[in-house]
């Protein structure tokens, strides 16, 4: 027992003596440690280490430290437990275990919470302030997007809220200005009924929208002012743009453009009807602005706007409704106005002579004067030359002088007619006229144009008229009282190689100067001989020598040319003396050719002779020679 309690004792006391040797060195370095004090104020005594006891401290001790520590002894069997030095020495090596380790890891979560020492408030506050800033620039961007529609909006509330009609086309003016005239933001104005009727009709006007002029001007509830206003506008637009493609029933238009059957007929509703109409250019425009004009009881301003619009509407197809008005009740109205008048004198065609020559016959002068006008259309030209001998012989009665001294309108009128379609049938008429009109007269001068100029014709069926025209000049030129005129015919005579171009020059230059014009006219025009005209000038005697040498001349030329005919046949059955004198004839004749072919020569090539002609009677001469020569009989 005594020995097992004594070796049981001696490791208690070895221990104890180690026990109280590491409390001694834990007492010495207690003493040279600083304290330090720890948050709750509490001195701490650091263990003295060198910086690798702490930097260096083995990983393992750090991760862990419960294998540091030595086991705790069993309790003993009666309860109590093993002494002190047997329990303190692992705790107190525990402690310095702990205490490097906690002195280890203290730097660095010193040195962390050091960096992150901000206040968690303020932090706080700049994200409030931050997010405030984004907030608010998301809050602008939206104004920003949203604005113009703002602003548009408090625009139209402001025609909206216009109590006067310029007061609203005053803030329509200012919403046109800041939507810069955008169709569609005008459109939807109009369209949603912004504002009194007058400011819509100034927004449809500022971006020329006939279409939308229309659909308000056709809305329901207007009054005829408003309507009137809006039709008007539209008609303007269409002038300028016929494009539209608004609709608007035919059959409204002619209820607003007559009004047949209101009382309290709106004056401004029907001329804007009437000119809409015009402006659209409907199909039964005429027929409509006709039955007004037709209308005798028409209101005067209504009547005044269909005929100042019927001119525009007028066409070939549909100018007898024109013509129907020129004896109409109100036909005073209808001859004032010269623009209807021309556009029926456009559009008439040779179909509607019957109908223009009964103006003729009517009881007004003014009447038949106009159906005169209407004959000398642009569309009349069209006759055909059956129609202008035709229509020439129905004009005929009135182009008397008794005519043109009791109505001048009319016999001026008609005398026009015949000179334009080139009436070949009132011929006789004009040649009786020109002993009967003074040479001075316009009308003289058109009498000579149309027989000088109009009338004749080329081609081989109007050779006899054509001959027969000259010869009745010619001998007018005789008559003192038709002299001038005849000359003046004369001078514009177009038809070259005619028979009576001989006798007429001849006529002429007897007359002196008041035929000088026509001689040298049928000289250097239709003979193409300038060097008798550089050689003569406007001396009437030396035309008076002339004329009668190369009258010879032309029978010389007329003599050569059936001695180049009959030569072509001569045989030596002829006889020597026969086959010896046409040689001698030939030889002459070949020999004035030449001279007349000869620049300079005094023997000139007679009028009306071309050098191509004596080029061609020189050859067949030639030819003649040839067979006079096979003929001569041998020596």
């Amino acid at each position: 027992m005594r020995s097992e309690q004594a070796q049981s004792e001696r490791p208690a006391a070895s221990r104890r003596a180690s026990a109280s040797a590491a409390r001694r060195q834990g007492t010495a370095r207690k003493e040279a440690a600083p304290a330090t004090e720890t948050e709750e104020g509490q001195a701490i005594t650091a263990p003295h280490t060198a910086p690798h006891d702490v930097v260096g401290t083995d990983p393992a001790l750090e991760a862990a430290p419960s294998e540091q520590q030595a086991p705790s002894p069993a309790p003993s069997p009666g309860g109590k437990r093993s002494s002190k030095s047997s329990r303190r020495a692992p705790v107190a090596s525990n402690r310095r275990s702990t205490r490097n380790a906690t002195a280890a890891d203290e730097a660095p979560r010193r040195s962390s919470r050091r960096a992150n020492t901000a206040d968690p408030g303020k932090k706080r506050r700049d994200m409030i302030i931050m997010g405030s800033i984004v907030g608010l620039l998301l809050l602008a961007g939206g104004l920003a997007l949203a604005w113009p529609g703002i602003r548009r909006g408090m625009l139209l509330n402001a025609i909206d809220a216009a109590g006067e009609p310029a007061a609203a086309v005053a803030a329509a003016d200012d919403y046109l200005a800041y939507v810069d005239f955008n169709p569609g933001h005008v459109r939807s104005a109009i369209g949603a009924q912004r504002g009194p009727i007058e400011a819509q009709i100034h927004l449809a006007q500022a971006i020329a929208s006939p279409d939308d002029l229309i659909a308000i001007g056709t809305r329901a509830g207007l009054n005829d002012d408003q309507r009137a206003a809006a039709i008007e506008a539209a008609a303007v637009l269409i002038d300028d743009d016929i494009t539209s493609r608004a609709y608007l029933d035919d059959d409204k238009l002619e209820e607003w453009a007559l009004q047949r059957d209101r009382s309290d007929k709106h004056k401004d509703l029907a001329a804007a009807a009437t000119h809409l109409i015009a402006a659209r250019g409907t199909d039964n425009a005429a027929e409509v602005f006709a039955g007004v004009i037709q209308d005798p009881a028409a209101h005067p301003d209504i009547l005044t706007a269909a005929i100042a619009h019927l001119p525009a509407v007028l066409s070939a197809s549909n100018v007898g409704y024109g013509l129907a008005l020129i004896t109409g009740p109100n036909n005073d109205r209808v001859i004032a106005s010269n623009a209807l008048l021309e556009a029926i004198t456009v559009n008439v065609r040779p179909a509607h002579i019957d109908r223009i020559f009964a103006l003729l016959d009517h009881a007004d002068v003014h009447v038949q004067a106009i159906g005169a006008r209407f004959l000398h259309g642009n569309g009349m030209t069209m006759v055909s030359p059956a129609e202008q001998e035709s229509i020439g012989e129905r004009i005929m009665p009135y182009l008397q002088a008794e005519v043109r001294a009791s109505k001048p309108e009319l016999f001026a009128e008609a005398l026009k007619a015949t000179a334009t379609l080139r009436l070949t049938g009132a011929r006789e008429q004009l040649v009786k006229l020109m002993s009967e009109v003074p040479a001075d007269s316009d009308d003289a001068a058109t009498i000579a144009a149309c027989l000088g100029r109009g009338f004749p014709r080329k081609g081989a069926q109007y050779e006899a008229l054509n001959e027969d025209l000259l010869a009745k000049l010619t001998a007018a030129l005789a008559v003192p009282a038709s002299r001038a005129t005849a000359a003046a015919a004369l001078a514009q005579w177009p038809i070259r190689s005619m028979d009576g171009l001989h006798p007429a020059l001849e006529a002429a230059v007897a007359q002196n100067d008041a035929g000088m014009d026509a001689a040298i006219h049928i000289v250097a025009e239709l003979f193409e001989r300038d060097d008798v005209i550089v050689k003569l000038g406007r001396d009437a005697d030396a035309w008076q020598r002339f004329l009668p040498a190369d009258r010879l001349r032309m029978e010389q030329f007329a003599a050569m040319q059936t001695f180049a005919n009959e030569s072509r046949g001569m045989r030596t059955t002829a006889g020597g003396p026969a086959v010896k004198a046409a040689k001698k004839q030939c030889t002459e004749y070949q020999a004035v050719l030449s001279q007349w072919l000869s620049p300079g020569s005094k023997q000139v090539m007679p009028l009306g002779l071309s050098t191509t002609m004596v080029k061609k009677l020189q050859g067949e001469m030639g030819i003649a020679m040839q067979q006079i020569v096979k003929a001569t009989p041998a020596l």
